[in-house]
């Protein structure tokens, strides 16, 4: 395991061939990071994020802000913030609080409150569990209450 203190920061497009641990973010801004293994940090920005799993239960990792976001499994119980915030989501499962992105292709989604999104395509056997479900979030009307 590549052990980093304080934060990570990208100035170029990143591979690494182990597990990360970053004690404070990993910034990257339009660069992708690469990880063949796990991803133990605070926060993750970066372009494109690709690692084996994403794990937030036992793994402290706050937000997650990508353009696109591939892993084997993405569990996200703990993430302080609540939420995944990527414009495509492709991975085997996943499981959080809030999950707002574009396009969703996944197995199976386990979300504790909301699903955002503009297209959502799942397996033929696939389960999605949430309160509520919002596909083509983008063509409803824009509702004023006072």
């Amino acid at each position: 395991m590549k052990k980093i203190k304080g934060d990570l920061i990208l100035t170029k497009d990143t591979i690494f061939n182990e597990d990360i641990e970053v004690t404070m973010s990993i910034k990257g801004g339009d660069f992708d990071l690469t990880v063949n293994g796990n991803i133990k940090c605070h926060n993750i920005r970066c372009g494109n994020l690709d690692a084996h799993n994403i794990e937030c239960w036992n793994v402290d990792c706050h937000n997650i802000h990508c353009r696109d976001l591939n892993g084997g499994d993405i569990r996200c119980w703990d993430i302080n913030s609540e939420d995944i915030r990527c414009h495509n989501i492709d991975t085997h499962n996943i499981n959080c609080n809030d999950l707002d992105c574009w396009d969703i292709n996944c197995n199976d989604i386990n979300c504790h409150d909301v699903i955002y999104c503009k297209t959502l395509k799942k397996k033929a056997n696939s389960i999605i569990r949430a309160r509520a479900l919002i596909k083509n979030r983008f063509q409803l009307k824009i509702k004023e209450w006072k």
